[in-house]
């Protein structure tokens, strides 16, 4: 595709949807197998900047926050969105990928945590 890029949909309510309707870029981590803790503290755990006291994040040179020990880190550019009910729809060009594609993602589906399998 060109260019390169990643789609995601945000409720309205979560408190990045303000910063992402300003424009800013933004960056999708790919948690690898085995850190449902972070997951956890993202999903609601912990709140603001919180979620970033623990792992090693580092900054994109756009001045994007992303995770360093991630299966893969998508930093994009905020082209545009689409308000979409209770949600946002976000389109982001991809400007940096950084990661290690030698780790499992890790999976949530029907309301757990799920391993990939071969």
């Amino acid at each position: 595709m060109a260019p390169p890029s990643l789609l995601i949909s945000v409720n309205k309510s979560a408190s990045i949807s303000p910063v992402l309707l300003r424009g800013n870029a933004f960056a999708v981590n790919i948690l690898p197998s085995g850190q449902e803790d972070l997951a956890n503290r993202c999903a609601g755990a912990a709140k603001g900047e919180e979620r970033f006291a623990t792992h090693d994040w580092k900054m994109s040179k756009e001045g994007v926050p992303f995770l360093a020990d991630c299966q893969a880190s998508l930093v994009c550019q905020n082209d545009t969105n689409l308000d979409y009910g209770t949600h946002v729809i976000f389109v982001g060009r991809v400007l940096e990928v950084f990661g290690d594609g030698t780790r499992d993602p890790l999976i949530y589906l029907d309301g757990r945590y799920a391993q990939a399998s071969a």
